[in-house]
């Protein structure tokens, strides 16, 4: 064993030592995703290779020329409106990761108009690697903004938006599958011989079940893995409580419930350079590990933390209801390398079904306030 842990990266010495200490010589599947993504010195997050857009291991929204940010300052605009309320608001955006989309709201306030007075952007996030990247993105752009390594950091202001786009994939999950009518969770553990690590399943504790999972447990069939996300609910709760009045959104991929009992392997993935990785237990530290979001029960926490679904929809119907549209180029551009022609290509693949449009879900969430994607929201500006 001393042999193969002296070939070990530091982080997973650091996995191997935990489930030593373990009292069944086993992690459990949450923690070993919480070490491989989050650890402060050698999680996922905290690696400075590059982890966005062409050359990194995965695209977003953002990477999709300038729109999607654009497209939410828009959905704020709305929103004062629809209030009839432009001061005193905080514009947070969780998980900022590089900044882009930061960058592109920032960018499309100040094209509509100009930034409204005595409104704050807030960047959260805890990767010290991402928050170089943002002020990277935000150099030299003419609003106030400032960076968090958490919502608690920040102070209430009386109306707030918060948005989130592929954060909740992220948070670390319970693996839970069902086998012969009984149910086991998913553990990590050490092949001995090989110094590498293999999951096995132990007997799920009966203190583990809560209110909400025991109906999700109620409906696998046999040989069936589902993921439970109690990181996910504490982050919505959280979320909410900061808003005094305010907006929540969740932009992601995964579905409801009956989509995500339709995979019987679970979601959990890995990826790297594009590609999706099965083992997903190799190189912790050095791949993405996501798992796709059950929107029903967002939805659902959020209405019992105070919240009020406005809309829960795919991304292209959700993006053209706040204004995607009209970041259209008005004539089409003949040269295929023109600002215009990237724009257009922007949008298709964010609203495409075949693209982004389908794939992604948006929630939107509200505390207090009106929705803004009824109608024409300047039929509400207060004169």
């Amino acid at each position: 064993m001393n042999e193969h842990r002296e070939r070990m990266s530091d982080l997973l010495r650091e996995i191997v030592g935990r489930i030593e200490q373990h009292p069944s010589r086993a992690l459990p599947f949450h923690e070993f995703m919480r070490l491989a993504l989050y650890h402060p010195k050698w999680g996922y997050y905290r690696n400075p290779k590059t982890k966005l857009g062409k050359r990194g291991d995965f695209f977003t929204s953002a990477h999709a020329g300038d729109v999607f940010g654009r497209v939410l300052a828009r959905l704020f605009l709305r929103m004062m409106r629809v209030t009839g309320r432009t001061r005193d608001w905080t514009v947070v955006d969780m998980g900022a990761g590089d900044g882009r989309i930061a960058a592109q709201f920032a960018g499309g306030l100040l094209e509509s108009g100009g930034w409204p007075q005595g409104v704050t952007l807030w960047l959260v996030d805890t990767s010290p690697v991402h928050r170089e990247l943002q002020r990277q993105a935000m150099d030299n752009i003419p609003v106030p903004w400032r960076q968090a390594a958490s919502l608690r950091e920040i102070p209430r202001t009386p109306l707030s938006f918060v948005y989130g786009n592929e954060l909740v994939d992220a948070l670390p999950v319970h693996r839970i599958k069902k086998e012969r009518g009984a149910l086991f969770e998913s553990f990590v553990t050490l092949k001995e011989s090989k110094g590498e690590l293999q999951e096995v399943w132990l007997p799920l504790s009966p203190e583990s079940p809560d209110d909400d999972l025991v109906p999700l447990l109620c409906r696998m069939d046999d040989g069936q893995t589902l993921e439970w996300q109690p990181d996910a609910r504490k982050w919505l709760e959280e979320t909410a409580a900061w808003i005094r009045e305010g907006y929540l959104l969740t932009v992601d991929y995964g579905g409801g419930t009956e989509d995500l009992l339709a995979r019987p392997d679970g979601t959990v993935r890995g990826f790297s350079g594009h590609r999706v990785i099965g083992d997903v237990l190799q190189n912790p530290g050095e791949i993405d590990l996501t798992a796709h979001v059950n929107f029903d029960l967002l939805e659902r926490w959020g209405e019992n933390a105070g919240l009020r679904t406005l809309a829960r929809e795919p991304q292209s119907r959700f993006l053209i209801r706040a204004g995607a549209m009209e970041l259209m180029p008005v004539s089409a551009a003949r040269d295929p390398f023109s600002p215009e022609a990237r724009r257009v290509r922007a949008l298709l693949q964010l609203i495409h079904p075949d693209a982004m449009g389908e794939r992604f879900w948006a929630l939107l969430q509200s505390k207090g306030l009106p929705d803004p994607l009824i109608g024409d929201p300047r039929e509400n500006e207060k004169t």
